[in-house]
């Protein structure tokens, strides 16, 4: 049951980059394809592509990161669901639970 990844860059929105992950199986033995949205900056393709496969091998339902340098956002990208069901899907300003981010600001 080997899984395949397709990137594919594109134009959603105004400058957002796209790319495609196509799995022939999910961990579940359904077949998924997820679409990653949101911009990612040259010489950060790394970060995207982690991102992916978190999708494809550790079954991610949906998730999004974000990474600034200096003020601006070198990385910006999101996919999936919103629900365990897969009926809503993940958008750039999905709001979810967070916890324990600031210990390592606060650690500073």
């Amino acid at each position: 049951m080997a899984s395949r990844r397709e990137l594919k860059w594109g134009v959603p929105d105004s400058l957002p980059g796209r790319a495609t992950v196509n799995a022939d199986e999910g961990k579940d033995g359904m077949s998924d394809t997820i679409e990653i949205k949101g911009h990612c900056r040259a010489g950060f393709e790394r970060v995207k592509e982690a991102f992916s496969k978190n999708f494809e091998k550790e079954g991610d339902v949906g998730a999004s990161f974000a990474a600034t340098v200096d003020g601006e956002f070198v990385v910006d990208i999101w996919a999936g669901h919103a629900d365990g069901a897969r009926t809503v899907p993940w958008e750039r300003d999905t709001i979810v639970n967070v916890w324990s981010t600031t210990k390592a600001m606060a650690a500073l």
